[in-house]
């Protein structure tokens, strides 16, 4: 059995003991205590730091300088785009059709061919219309030997005919007249109404009886009716109406088709137009011979240029925009109609104007910055900004005076501070644009 004492049971020898071992280790302990190495107290510059570097990257006075990108701040004039898409079409574009019936008989172009002007493309069978034309030719014929003979006696004589030569010359000279309606090659058929109109004997009144003859011989009607069917015939050949490209073509060798039968279509690919529509508040800068970049989606990386056409002077109240025609040169016909196009046009220009890229500005804490280097230091810039375009932003003030010719960084500059040494490698930037290529 262990017995425990208190203290006050203790002996005088064991009172001794542990007063000694007590006494013994106080004094090693202060022994100690003035004869170690000493520490001093952290400073408040020492807590600053150690609170930066667990908020920031560790970026001391020894590190090795952070690697950056940097173009020059630069004066300079700065472009407002106005921009907008459309799809291509050719600036001419003919359908063509049938006016008459018939069977094709000759198939001269297909899709894709090039033809000239007047070129023939298809032919139908004829004989029919010919012979209309011929009976047409004849009943004409009647009537103006009829006329003749009412105009050789109009006076109502009959004069005796002892000298059937001389009454033939007569006939003849009356029919001189109207030389200018006769027409017996279809080549050299016009426009018989307006022959009409034009005539001697239509226009004037003091010549009644030469019109109540034509009238009661139905010599214009004949007339008329040698043109229609002249025109029916010219109208079995279809001919290029200019220069250009066949496509859609909707008819095969050997088809018997009706009249008004789409055949065809001719275009005109040496110029493309994009119908474009472009917001309001741009339209009201954009005007006729203005320059434009135009990109399609079949050509990436390639632009090309072309210029505003025709500008339409309303603005649709629902979409809020107005619509403008874009003219493209392509002389090498490799913009084809119905083509996705991305269009740029620079709308307003202001001049001598402090401006960066859009990449160097930062956001912090709501307030815009940017870095500018400075004896190899990246010094933390808050500034006010202005105008910008898709590339480039204007500088309106600065809290450290940007000025013109000073490198600010656009690469690699999110994670830094403010005095971070930095090597910085400049680079060649388009002040306005992106580069491009005009084809």
């Amino acid at each position: 059995m262990v017995t425990i004492r208190g203290i006050s049971q203790w002996t005088d020898k064991e009172m001794k003991s542990t007063l000694a071992v007590i006494t013994l280790t106080t004094f090693l302990g202060s022994m100690y205590y003035f004869f170690s190495p000493k520490t001093s107290a952290p400073s408040d510059r020492d807590i600053t730091q150690k609170s930066d570097t667990f908020f920031m990257d560790p970026v001391t006075e020894n590190a090795d300088p952070v690697h950056v990108k940097v173009v020059l701040a630069k004066r300079d004039t700065l472009i407002l785009q106005a921009s907008g898409s459309g799809v291509a079409r050719a600036c001419r574009d003919v359908a063509l059709s049938t006016e008459v019936s018939g069977k094709v008989i000759e198939l001269l172009s297909r899709n894709g061919d090039k033809v000239e002007e007047g070129d023939i493309l298809l032919k139908l069978e004829d004989w029919e219309y010919r012979f209309d034309l011929q009976d047409a030719r004849s009943k004409l014929l009647e009537a103006q030997i009829e006329y003749g003979i009412r105009m050789l006696w109009r006076d109502g004589a009959y004069p005796e005919i002892t000298d059937v030569e001389s009454v033939g010359k007569s006939v003849n000279q009356i029919l001189e007249e109207i030389e200018e309606l006769i027409f017996y090659e279809v080549e050299s058929l016009n426009d018989t109404s307006q022959v009409l109109m034009n005539h001697k004997i239509v226009q004037t009144n003091e010549k009644l009886p030469e019109r109540i003859a034509a009238a009661k011989t139905k010599l214009y009607l004949h007339l008329v009716d040698v043109w229609r069917r002249g025109h029916n015939l010219q109208a079995t050949t279809i001919k290029a109406p200019f220069a250009g490209f066949v496509a859609d073509m909707d008819i095969s060798l050997g088809e018997q088709i009706s009249s008004n039968k789409k055949c065809m279509r001719i275009l005109d690919l040496s110029r493309i137009y994009v119908d474009t529509e472009i917001l309001e508040t741009d339209y009201v800068f954009i005007r006729v011979g203005q320059k434009v970049k135009v990109s399609f989606i079949a050509y990436p990386g390639r632009i090309f240029e072309g210029f505003i056409k025709t500008v339409n002077p309303t603005i649709d109240d629902t979409k809020k925009t107005g619509k403008a025609v874009v003219e493209i040169r392509n002389p090498d016909r490799i913009l084809l109609p119905g083509m996705f196009a991305e269009i740029k046009i620079n709308s307003r220009i202001f001049e001598n104007r402090l401006i960066v890229p859009k990449t160097a500005i930062l956001e912090r804490e709501g307030r815009s910055l940017l870095f500018v280097v400075r004896d190899g230091l990246a010094k933390w810039c808050y500034i006010e900004t202005g105008l910008s375009n898709e590339n480039m932003i204007e500088i309106v003030s600065s809290d450290l005076k940007l000025k013109s010719g000073e490198p600010v960084i656009i690469e690699g500059h999110f994670t830094i501070t403010h005095d971070t040494s930095v090597k910085s490698t400049n680079i060649v930037y388009q002040e306005n644009e992106r580069p491009f290529t005009v084809h």
